[in-house]
């Protein structure tokens, strides 16, 4: 997973949910299984994206070398507005003021009614890698 300009939070376990555009092929596929949901983001019809459970490398850059591991814990389908003070400190930030400017800075725009992905994860500790 591609954290261009937060990885360093990551690393250092600020950072625990990262937000993603939701593309118009996505579809979030939940299967009940012993009173827990495990949940997939599929694309492009039947490719994982993601799934809740399974480990990524954390990537400073496209192509660029993996610098740790996270475990996916959860995703959640939300809008881009509805995004809170505690999930903006969640995602690294101090604010969510900063999350915007952020979010803005990376994208061009906030708009509020956007779709967007909530990952939550939890960085892989090396001697569990």
């Amino acid at each position: 997973m591609i954290f261009q300009y937060t990885w360093a939070r990551v690393l250092s376990d600020q950072k625990t949910q990262t937000r993603r555009l939701v593309q118009a092929s996505d579809r979030l596929w939940t299967i009940e299984h012993e009173g827990r949901a495990p949940e997939k983001v599929l694309w492009r019809g039947d490719k994982v994206k993601w799934r809740t459970g399974r480990s990524y490398a954390v990537q400073p850059g496209r192509n660029r070398k993996g610098v740790a591991k996270i475990r996916l814990l959860d995703i959640r389908y939300q809008f881009l507005g509805h995004v809170s003070e505690e999930e903006a400190r969640a995602e690294g930030f101090s604010s969510l003021a900063e999350f915007i400017e952020t979010w803005t800075r990376i994208h061009g725009q906030f708009d509020r009614e956007q779709p967007v992905w909530a990952l939550e994860f939890r960085l892989i500790p090396e001697r569990e890698t």
